[in-house]
């Protein structure tokens, strides 16, 4: 049974039981005469109706029906499991199975069922009929309901979660000591409590405990409790008749009091209340008397009560200027009243500026002829912290954080000075509703598992704690946030580094300026301000937990990156977002055959970058293999060339090995591999960890490196890239230097082979000498060499000569593309192509002797007339398309 049938079967019953009590009472107590009644006269008249009739039957078993029909407005809108119908028609079943068990009576009947009996299986019939046609449709309200949680209620509680009570009883047992002490004062008279904290520290609660005490508890029988709350009076005026209204009242229920007792003086009170035309009316209806008279009648009678009234006023500082005027006045006006006791809850501060107003120019010192004693609530050590754990421990519990809820906290606590950003409970309460309801929106958009529940809570308190702050962050992030390369991460920009660095860190610069800080304050006031400005600054702790901070539980969803941050303000993902699982589904041997439709669909929606930030977060949950997600990185590439060449801007066309050069700069997917690839036995640099260790932990990665070199099925660019990148810090690799080594050569081997196999165009096109410059990075004393002997036998040998030089408006150089594109270190290039000429078959051309000479002198000073290779240069380049 779940929660919403059993608060629906309580609020029937509760409704409904005292009634339903009486009439079982009735009959148990009834019954003998209720026999009679029914044989001698009810029988008599219902021997008109036939026995054994179908139709008198069916009118039975449908008269439900038709009264659900009538009633039909009513009953679709009836959205609770058991109601106080349900109620009377169980309890009306009851009364005729005990009539029917008692066998006193003989119903009528058809086919041997009564015709009662067919009236309520026509009921249960009608009841199903309507939870079948209409529950589906609550059922559907009432899950959207269920994916909402509901508001924090700011309300005051009589819970002493602040351990008060103490604090209550020894106020409530001053003031009947004080009670008790009145015979030893000569002229007794009221006396003012001031109860002054801030608002939202529980003045209103405490209050309410009072109430509860003095009504409920010990003090039941010793203090009379007067309640008296002004804000519900329409004008000011009406504040003074309605406090001895209630005073009255409430004097009643204790004493005979002298009848009109206060009429007279409240009349006088009246007088001094503004002339309005409901003034002048009241002041009509009450017989002026003589003042003193009046007022020593009323203190005669206060002076016999055998008990303290005490007279609570809430939210004072709530109220107009006007009304904050009058109750002062009837206070004021009541003081030498014996045995009152008033405790007025405002805030003091509140209070003095609506005196301001009033245009009274010392409001401090003006309280102090009302005000007897100004009470403060003790300290309580650690309660807001403890509340607000509690909080929300609640709440992570309710969004089904169970798992991880323990982590969220601890992260959460991990955002220094956190309790600052609360002075009450109240505010407390505020922000979880701020919280809460991004969670809800969250988990109805089923994005909950794609979010960091810590940093939802961060950028939730910069919007309580500073709104416009938020904004900023949410409609013009770059303004504020500037992209760090080196941590794929978003950071707050150098410009405002200074405003919201953490406050430690400002505290060190000023210390290493070598000047010490001094603090002016001129006077008390602003030395508040002051210390309340620095506690107003806990947003800045914030900033630097969501941006800066190093935290453990950092992942791929978290704000700082670029891919998440956009959830936290919409709540739902970008149409060019994708979610981790879908990722992880891709990178699974059980989605083997669906992985090239589904990476090319994610390139068709724009999704790639949001692709890749998943890969490189999530890569170490996947199912895959690090040879297979290597692949998989090597399709996207392929098919990002074949589906979005044209996002390369560039004023020329670009080629191939040039697309993936920058698709794999512009996704990093060199260095996302070099991660993957990583070796996390050397994660630390005091780790020592042998070579024996290394390979035999990472024996099958580095087996599935060799096969997939060895097959050649792989692209060229594509792999030489990633590989070169590895063997920046092969150190740390866990495919081992001499791995990468031998894998270096092999590719580049492969590559010779396909080399000498190309034709003329081929061989020159912009495309393949681009792949050779990726290839001659890996290993560039080998690709030489390699090179060298390639050469040597090639038919297109001279061609390659004619590239040494450039020829451009009329101008010979060296061709420095060709020699960054062979990898040839610019001080061997000269040397390099000397010893390619001194090994080749032709080393005898003209040509190639001059070529040889030309080599050791400066090309430019050279005049072409009587250099047979420049004039063969010359031929070359303005004969062949150099750039195709």
């Amino acid at each position: 049974m779940n929660d919403e049938l059993k608060k629906s079967i309580k609020a029937a019953i509760l409704s409904e039981y005292k009634l339903i009590i009486c009439i079982f009472a009735l009959l148990i107590v009834f019954w003998d005469f209720i026999n009679t009644l029914i044989s001698e006269r009810i029988v008599n008249i219902t021997e008109t109706v036939p026995d054994d009739n179908v139709f008198v039957a069916l009118i039975f078993l449908l008269y439900p029906a038709l009264i659900a029909f009538i009633r039909f407005d009513f009953l679709k809108n009836e959205t609770k499991k058991i109601s106080q119908r349900h109620l009377w028609e169980l309890s009306l079943l009851v009364i005729y199975l005990v009539f029917e068990l008692s066998g006193n009576f003989d119903f009528y009947s058809f086919w041997g069922i009564s015709y009662f009996t067919y009236l309520f299986i026509g009921l249960l019939i009608t009841e199903l009929g309507l939870y079948c046609i209409y529950r589906k449709k609550y059922k559907l309200l009432a899950d959207l309901h269920e994916k909402t949680h509901p508001f924090f209620i700011d309300a005051p509680t009589t819970d002493d979660s602040y351990d008060r009570k103490k604090f209550l009883k020894t106020l409530l047992d001053k003031i009947l000591s004080t009670f008790d002490n009145r015979y030893a004062v000569e002229y007794p008279n009221a006396f003012t409590i001031l109860l002054s904290e801030s608002f939202g520290i529980g003045k209103t609660s405490f209050l309410f405990q009072v109430k509860k005490a003095i009504r409920e508890e010990e003090y039941k029988h010793k203090i009379i409790y007067v309640e008296f709350r002004p804000w519900l009076c329409e004008k000011p005026e009406t504040i003074i008749t309605e406090f001895f209204s209630v005073l009255h009242q409430e004097l009643d229920k204790h004493f005979l009091l002298p009848k009109g007792m206060f009429s007279s003086y409240l009349s006088l009170l009246v007088e001094n209340a503004p002339n309005t035309y409901y003034s002048f009316m009241l002041k009509s209806l009450h017989k002026k008397r003589s003042l003193s008279e009046e007022h020593d009648r009323i203190m005669k009678f206060l002076k016999q009560v055998d008990r303290p009234i005490l007279i609570s006023i809430d939210d004072v500082d709530r109220l107009h200027d006007e009304e904050v005027k009058v109750v002062l006045n009837l206070i004021r006006d009541t003081a030498d009243f014996p045995n009152l006791f008033y405790i007025v809850a405002a805030d003091k501060k509140n209070l003095c500026l609506s005196m301001e107003r009033l245009g009274i120019k010392a409001p401090e010192r003006f309280l102090k002829k009302f005000i007897n004693f100004e009470c403060l609530f003790p300290a309580n050590d650690a309660v807001l912290k403890q509340l607000f754990r509690e909080k929300l421990d609640s709440v992570l519990r309710e969004y089904s954080c169970t798992g991880s809820k323990d982590l969220i906290i601890n992260s959460i606590l991990e955002i220094d000075n956190i309790i600052d950003a609360f002075e009450t409970p109240r505010d407390i309460v505020r922000f979880l509703n701020i919280f809460t309801f991004a969670m809800d929106c969250i988990e109805r958009n089923e994005i909950m598992n794609e979010i960091n529940v810590a940093d939802l809570f961060a950028i939730s308190l910069i919007q309580y704690l500073e709104i416009e702050l938020y904004k900023i962050l949410r409609d013009d992030d770059g303004l504020l946030l500037s992209y760090d390369n080196s941590t794929k991460s978003l950071s707050i920009s150098s410009s405002y580094k200074s405003v919201f660095e953490h406050p430690i860190f400002a505290h060190i610069n000023e210390n290493t300026n070598g000047e010490e800080h001094h603090i002016v304050i001129s006077d008390i006031d602003d030395v508040i301000a002051d210390i309340s400005a620095k506690k107003q600054t806990a947003y800045r702790y914030v900033v630097d937990f969501l941006f800066d901070q190093q935290r453990k539980d950092i992942n791929g969803y978290s704000m700082r990156y670029v891919d998440s941050y956009f959830r936290y303000f919409a709540f739902s993902k970008k149409q060019t977002q994708i979610s981790g699982a879908k990722v992880r589904t891709i990178f699974s041997p059980a989605h083997e055959e669906l992985h090239k439709i589904e990476i090319k669909d994610i390139i068709l929606h724009d999704q790639e970058s949001s692709f890749i930030h998943n890969i490189n977060k999530w890569y170490h949950t996947f199912d895959d293999s690090k040879i297979e997600i290597l692949k998989k990185l090597s399709l996207f590439v392929s098919l990002l060339y074949e589906l979005k060449p044209e996002v390369v801007n560039t004023e020329q066309n670009q080629v191939k090995a040039q697309i993936i050069e920058y698709f794999m700069e512009a996704y990093d997917i060199h260095r996302l591999l070099a991660h993957i690839y990583f070796n996390e036995l050397k994660s630390y640099p005091s780790a020592i960890v042998s070579q024996d260790e290394t390979t035999k932990i990472y024996e099958q990665d580095r087996n599935d490196f060799d096969e997939y070199i060895k097959t050649h099925k792989y692209e060229i660019n594509f792999i030489s890239l990633v590989l070169n990148k590895i063997s920046i810090n092969k150190e740390y690799s866990l495919l081992g230097e001499d791995n990468i080594e031998k894998w270096s050569r092999l590719i580049i081997d492969h590559y010779m082979v396909e080399l000498k196999k190309y034709d003329k165009e081929h061989t020159f096109s912009r495309n393949n000498l681009y792949t050779i410059s990726h290839v001659a990075v890996l290993d560039t004393d080998y690709w030489i060499e390699c090179f060298k002997d390639y050469i040597k036998g090639c038919p297109y040998f001279m061609d390659w000569i004619a590239r040494v030089a450039s020829y451009e408006n009329n101008i010979f150089d060296w061709n420095e593309l060709l020699r960054q594109l062979l990898n040839f270190p610019h001080w061997q290039n000269c040397d390099i192509w000397k010893q390619i000429i001194t090994n080749s078959n032709y080393k005898e051309n003209p040509v190639l002797t001059d070529l040889m000479e030309i080599l050791n002198e400066d090309l430019k000073s050279l005049n072409k007339s009587t250099h047979p290779y420049l004039e063969f240069v010359e031929n070359y380049w303005k004969n062949n398309d150099m750039y195709k």
